[in-house]
């Protein structure tokens, strides 16, 4: 855990930037961690006796309700929605709303919470990756050290090994 938190310090480049905190974004910041880390537990602990497909259904389901009491979905009724974002809003559903809970739904019973948790973490290396190699993005050398220091992390915490019994 601890390899995990230096590897996304570094590659979230907290070191290579001053910091201005701002008291709104930190709330906001720890909301959505503790959104995270519910979401994280309940996908591992809750309905694993359901089906995937209806257990991620449920998922998508309630997450769309909660987040359209937050923020009301005014862009089907002023034409934003079919006015071209149609196409992105459909392809970032399936990407990034249908898929990964999916797959959460599919993976967090076998691996349990704690691995999955750490498992998830490489979605910051993508990102680092992906922002480097599809836009062409200037990534320093932290990040990548970053970035390794999570994989390792991933890769440390999957590594079985034998018990010697005397």
């Amino acid at each position: 855990l601890g390899i995990v938190l230096i590897g996304t310090l570094l590659a979230g480049g907290i070191f290579s930037q001053e910091i201005m905190l701002n008291f709104k974004g930190v709330v906001f910041g720890l909301l959505a961690a503790t959104s995270y880390a519910i979401f994280l537990m309940t996908s591992g602990r809750v309905g694993n006796d359901q089906p995937v497909l209806k257990k991620s259904a449920l998922m998508i389901t309630g997450s769309c309700v909660i987040t359209w009491i937050i923020f009301p979905p005014l862009f089907f009724f002023n034409g934003v929605y079919f006015g071209g974002l149609v196409f992105w809003g459909l392809a970032l559903a399936l990407l990034g709303t249908v898929v990964p809970p999916l797959f959460f739904s599919m993976g967090m019973p076998r691996v349990g919470v704690s691995i999955g948790a750490i498992l998830s973490a490489v979605e910051l290396p993508v990102a680092i990756s992906s922002s480097a190699f599809i836009l062409q993005e200037s990534v320093d050398v932290f990040r990548w050290l970053g970035v390794a220091l999570i994989l390792l992390a991933i890769v440390a915490t999957n590594i079985r090994t034998k018990g010697i019994s005397g």
